[in-house]
């Protein structure tokens, strides 16, 4: 009997150090958004299959094709029941070309429940804060970014793990949601520019030459009226 509430006990102590370990309300340890081969929240909280029971995480405000260098507003949103605290990370990245699985511009907070973490890969990783973990609404809640996209065109792709946790102080019955969106490069601004800047010249000349031809048929005279003159 002894032996057997020991071994109770222990394991009850075991139970209570992984859930206060499983949950990281300062966010998660870089390297979990389920992309370019990561692991996703799921390795810590377990007990229901990935994208299970209906939840979703949605990334909003990406145009169709990004300008380079334009500063977007993004936001994750989270949509889960039941969910008293919650969690996310996010990275952006070239999806295609010799940058493939590199950082893709550049994120930043625009408020206290948002911070970036930098891996050991180099990468920015984006997740809440103690301040974000908790619900900004009943059964959603969500957390916001600027993004600055890169100087160069190639293809970015974002990916993006959520954490629906039940608040029950254990790392079971969680629900982990994730999902990627990518978003090709629109024409350089730059581009046009120097496709400008180069037709110019010739711009130019087309309408210096315009100029002089149609003041050459003002100036020259008329056959009739100067016949009609000599006599």
């Amino acid at each position: 009997m002894g032996i057997t509430s020991t071994v109770m006990a222990t394991t009850l102590a075991l139970t209570g150090v992984a859930a206060i370990s499983a949950f990281n309300p300062e966010g998660p340890p870089p390297g979990h958004t389920g992309g370019f081969g990561e692991p996703t929240c799921i390795t810590c909280h377990q007990g229901s299959d990935l994208n299970a029971f209906g939840g979703r995480v949605t990334i909003e405000g990406l145009p169709n094709e990004y300008v380079q260098g334009e500063r977007y507003l993004l936001t994750v949103f989270l949509e889960a029941e039941e969910t008293d605290l919650a969690g996310f990370q996010l990275a952006a990245r070239y999806r295609t070309g010799g940058e493939e699985g590199l950082n893709a511009g550049k994120i930043h907070p625009v408020d206290d429940r948002v911070a970036i973490s930098i891996g050991t890969n180099g990468l920015q990783y984006v997740h809440q804060t103690r301040q974000g973990s908790y619900m900004s609404a009943p059964d959603s809640t969500s957390w916001s970014m600027e993004w600055i996209a890169p100087s160069t065109g190639n293809s970015v792709v974002f990916h993006v793990a959520a954490n629906s946790g039940n608040g029950d102080n254990s790392p079971l019955s969680d629900l982990v949601y994730t999902a990627d969106l990518s978003v090709d490069a629109g024409p350089s601004p730059l581009g046009w520019r120097i496709l400008l800047f180069s037709a110019l010249p010739l711009l130019l000349l087309m309408a210096l030459w315009g100029s002089r031809s149609s003041a050459g048929r003002t100036s020259a005279p008329d056959a009739h009226s100067s016949r009609s003159a000599n006599e």
